[in-house]
């Protein structure tokens, strides 16, 4: 990523986590609100009315009830938290048809403020079905500030082996070139997978759906979450994206990136020098003349032999970086070649 990008990256990240805070504020506030219901008292109350109403393409069941606490006389119109207009006329007509005119009712009030009542306690399923919508934009804002994170960390120079994570012991130096962390995927299918399964339930079921539906989601979305996280976490801890340097056994181990389909193991004393070229990865196919261009440090081997490319890299320091830290390792000089230099 340029660095002039960074500012107006930041500037977004502000206006979207505002607008996101916002979102998530009045889904949690209609949800704590339906929750407290169940520690509401109970009085027996009346409907004063009972209609269903259209607005638009949606349509509502509009009911007004009176009750009675302590000698004092209230009106309330609240069914329950969460109940929101909808396209299914025949789901709000059951409603209306639950709650006849002067039919005896049951109306629970909050004690500290009995004009505060509903005829139903907890919370629609509407309730439950908010957080599944919200949680796409959520996940988009914890990645903006990652990916912002990133780039302020990618400003920092010198930078040891670029920045890959490196662990040694006593015959084994090991850089871990794994480009997403197991968070980093985690969140990811948390963002695309509870943007699925609000588009199949909203499909499905309207905006209004089961609470059994929506919970049944909800173990869908975290199974896919969890699932992802364990799967990257045990690719990273199997080696399946590290570069080692076996010093009693003189090799350098290559993964199965970059289109390898076997990890590969080169001896020590057949590798000339390390050289970083700069490759051109636009597809041919591509119309939106953009370029894509990326830096491969590349083991540069004896005997003519063919180069093995090690790891490729969006940012020529780091890539250098990389380099200059695996040639000192491996006792080989680092070719770095022109910046308008095109493999």
């Amino acid at each position: 990523m340029s660095p002039r990008l960074l500012p107006f990256i930041g500037i977004f990240a502000l206006f979207w986590t505002g607008c996101t805070l916002y979102f998530v504020q009045m889904i949690c506030t209609g949800l704590l609100d339906g929750l407290q219901t169940y520690a509401y008292s109970e009085t027996p109350g009346i409907v004063s009315s009972s209609a269903l109403e259209a607005h638009g393409d949606t349509h509502s069941a509009e009911v007004k009830y009176e009750y009675t606490v302590q000698g004092r006389r209230f009106t309330g119109t609240r069914i329950r938290y969460g109940t929101m207009a909808v396209h299914d006329r025949a789901f709000m007509q059951g409603l209306s048809d639950r709650f006849k005119k002067n039919a005896p009712i049951s109306v629970y009030y909050a004690r500290s403020n009995p004009a505060e009542a509903v005829l139903e306690k907890g919370v629609e399923g509407s309730a439950l079905f908010l957080p599944i919508i919200a949680t796409p934009f959520v996940a988009l804002t914890v990645g903006l500030w990652l990916f912002v994170a990133l780039g302020i960390k990618n400003l920092q120079k010198d930078r040891p082996a670029g920045g890959a994570k490196v662990i040694e012991n006593e015959t084994m130096t090991i850089a871990r070139l794994n480009r997403f962390p197991a968070c980093f995927m985690a969140l990811r299918a948390l963002g695309v997978s509870s943007f699925v399964v609000a588009y199949a339930i909203g499909s499905v079921a309207g905006m209004n759906p089961p609470s059994t539906l929506v919970v049944s989601a909800w173990l869908l979305i975290l199974s896919i979450v969890l699932g992802s996280y364990f799967w990257q976490r045990k690719l990273i801890l199997s080696g399946r994206y590290d570069v080692a340097l076996d010093c009693a056994g003189a090799t350098l181990t290559l993964p199965k990136t970059l289109g390898r389909k076997e990890v590969v193991r080169i001896p020590l004393d057949s590798i000339e020098a390390v050289r970083v070229e700069m490759i051109d990865r636009t597809p041919e196919d591509d119309a939106s003349f953009t370029v894509n261009y990326v830096w491969v440090p590349t083991l540069q081997l004896k005997d003519g032999e063919e180069p093995k490319q090690v790891s490729d890299w969006r940012e020529r320091d780091r890539a250098i970086s990389f380099a200059k830290w695996l040639g000192g390792k491996l006792g080989k000089p680092v070719i770095c070649l022109p910046a308008d230099y095109v493999a």
